[in-house]
């Protein structure tokens, strides 16, 4: 059952914590890139241990969740993971992934098509500058237009003549568009993950050294030229200034735009991708997408720029397994086949009996603290609202006790009005044309609107006045007091109910949300001592004599990391302390509950005893039962 933390956010169980603890310590100290599992049944909560994994990364390591279900087959599933990933990479640091990208082209092209680019644009801006238009004109006149024309197009096939040639005689067939859609996406992929995680880039690296080689070029041609001239520079470089100070601005902007994309690298440079929902595809769909996975990993593990963690139900796989590979030769196929998909595996412990009653009562009562949660933010909301109110209704009370009471009246005498008088027209000029410009209109006779103000006078208010005044604002106040009254027992019946939700939630926190003691602290992983590693070649040495099982390179590091793993949950599960370190006997007990599994798995015979010494038989139990979290 997932326990809680006081202020509400999911906590794992100590088992939990503990797979998630031992998972991050050997995914954050492997050295080559490797694909990880995490068996559990349909709702065993792998999905919510992996957060928690993902919670407690390095800070240099960044998750990316890929869902399987999506796209089940090949093709559209790279497609899908590759989308994911960059749309992740983009998340984090969209400018980091963009110089990335940059990057990642630049080691894809080569550095000498950027340098030839550069004595193109050179060549251009120094060529067209210096260009005589009556030389080009006198040259098209002697040799012809065609001529011209016939002369430009053997200079600009140059370039393909040299493509040619390097076509036939240099080119080395790769066929690698004959691989198909996969191994396309994971070679981009790849190139992708490389640019963003190596921490230096050489042929951006050679570019910045070579602008400033490039840069003196045209300066170096000008200096033969004015000495070929018996010319002073400073004429040359007069007759070059446009140029020169273009040539100037684009190779600063090169070198600064290099140098920036060159420096911008992210902060979390390892990738762990988390494959979930493998549980939805059908179990053939599950191999496939891990086997596909897992080459595109052997194929390229120099580095530990990306991991994969697989969230997959185990008995699902060892059927995919067991269908395509058959289980007639070795009864072990699916183990086998396991070890070599995977650098590590670990199990999440099947639930109890009494575990699921738990999960079922807390998800119940998870679901009424979900909803009393709920309730009190609705209600917080209403209280706002209330206050809102209540001073509205305050000021409305202030106002009403702040009206004055009449004690004068002012009244009209006379109303105002407006009246019409007649206006004389303008006296004429005796000039024809003023008057015939005037027209006739303009000594007719004209009236004005004359506006009059209202006469008032200011006249003692009467006992009838007064008393309506006062009784007006008595009603105000006692309206705006009700008003008050309302608005503060509504506030104080909501705090009342907000306190009895709040005291709710409180009892059903002490019911729900416990710490599980155990794993509290990210501990790093335990390496394997001298001790342990002479009595691991006595037990490989044991299960090859009296078993007759074969140890290659993969299953002699996936048992370093079984013992490794265990001892990390015998550290959370067991020990249950930050300060005590391992005892050797304690070790002991853990390679012999691993030596008891693999004889009772591989070996196909009955459980044995393997008996350690200083060890009680409640800890050689607890060492057995932990080794089927990792065997």
């Amino acid at each position: 059952m997932n326990s809680q933390s006081a202020n509400g956010s999911e906590r794992p169980t100590a088992e939990q914590l503990a797979v998630a603890f031992s998972l991050v310590s050997i995914i954050g100290s492997e050295t080559t890139e490797s694909a990880f599992a995490m068996f559990g049944a349909w709702g065993r909560g792998k999905t919510f241990t992996s957060e928690t994994v993902r919670r407690n990364l390095p800070a240099d390591m960044l998750a990316i969740r890929f869902p399987s279900w999506l796209y089940p087959n090949k093709p559209e599933c790279w497609a899908h993971l590759y989308r994911t990933i960059f749309e992740g990479l983009l998340r984090e640091n969209a400018s980091s992934l963009y110089s990335a990208v940059v990057r990642m082209n630049f080691e894809r092209s080569g550095v000498w098509q950027a340098v030839l680019s550069v004595i193109y644009v050179m060549i251009w801006l120094f060529a067209a500058s210096s260009l005589d238009v009556g030389f080009a004109w006198s040259l098209a006149y002697s040799i012809g237009p065609v001529a011209l024309l016939f002369a430009w197009k053997i200079a600009s096939a140059i370039p393909n003549v040299v493509k040619h040639l390097h076509t036939v005689y240099w080119r080395i067939e790769s066929h690698t568009e004959k691989l198909g859609l996969q191994e396309t996406i994971g070679r981009d992929l790849r190139d992708l993950i490389n640019a963003w995680n190596a921490p230096s880039t050489p042929s951006i690296r050679r570019m910045i050294a070579l602008i400033p080689v490039l840069y003196i070029v045209p300066f170096a041609f000008l200096l033969v030229k004015a000495l070929s001239k018996g010319t002073p520079l400073y004429t040359e470089l007069s007759g070059s200034v446009p140029p020169i100070m273009a040539w100037s601005v684009f190779c600063l902007c090169s070198l600064v735009l290099l140098v920036l994309v060159e420096t911008n690298r992210p902060g979390k440079k390892r990738l762990l991708v988390i494959i979930e929902d493998l549980d939805r595809v059908s179990a053939e769909h599950s191999l496939s997408i891990t086997e596909s996975i897992s080459v595109f990993l052997a194929d390229h593990s120099a580095s530990a720029a990306m991991h994969f963690l697989f969230l997959m139900d185990e008995k699902a796989l060892d059927s995919a397994i067991v269908a395509r590979h058959g289980d007639v030769v070795d009864r072990n196929v699916a183990y086998y086949f396991k070890e070599r998909l995977f650098k590590a595996h670990i199990r999440l412990p099947p639930m109890t009996s009494a575990e699921a009653k738990a999960t079922s009562s807390f998800i119940i009562e998870k679901d009424v603290l979900d909803k009393l949660l709920q309730v009190r933010a609705n209600r917080q909301m209403e209280i706002e609202a209330l206050t809102a109110n209540l001073k509205s209704a305050s000021k409305k009370f202030e106002d009403a006790q702040a009206m004055a009471i009449i004690q004068k009246v002012e009244e009209i005498v006379t109303p105002a009005s407006t009246d019409e008088v007649e206006v004389a027209p303008p006296r004429r000029t005796g000039s024809m044309r003023h008057d015939m410009m005037m027209g006739e209109e303009a000594y007719l006779p004209q009236t004005k609107t004359v506006y009059k103000a209202a006469v008032k006078r200011v006249r003692k208010a009467t006992s009838e006045e007064i008393a309506a005044s006062k009784s007006n604002r008595d009603a105000a106040m006692r309206s705006a007091s009700a008003e008050v009254q309302s608005a503060e027992k509504a506030v104080a019946n909501l705090r009342v109910q907000l306190d009895e939700d709040e005291a709710a939630i409180v009892a059903f926190k002490k019911r729900l949300y416990h710490t599980d003691e155990g794993a509290t602290k990210l501990q790093p992983i335990i390496r394997v001592g001298d001790a342990e590693r002479q009595k691991i070649v006595e037990i490989m040495g044991r299960l090859s004599d009296e078993e007759g099982i074969i140890w290659g390179p993969r299953a002699i590091i996936s048992f370093l990391r079984k013992f490794e793993m265990m001892m990390t949950l015998w550290h959370y599960l067991i020990i249950r302390s930050e300060d005590r370190a391992l005892h050797d006997w304690e070790k002991s007990a853990i390679l012999d509950a691993i030596f008891v599994e693999l004889v009772h798995l591989l070996g196909n015979t009955p459980m044995i005893n393997e008996v350690t010494p200083d060890a009680t038989e409640e800890q050689r139990d607890d060492a057995r039962r932990l080794a089927r979290y990792v065997v």
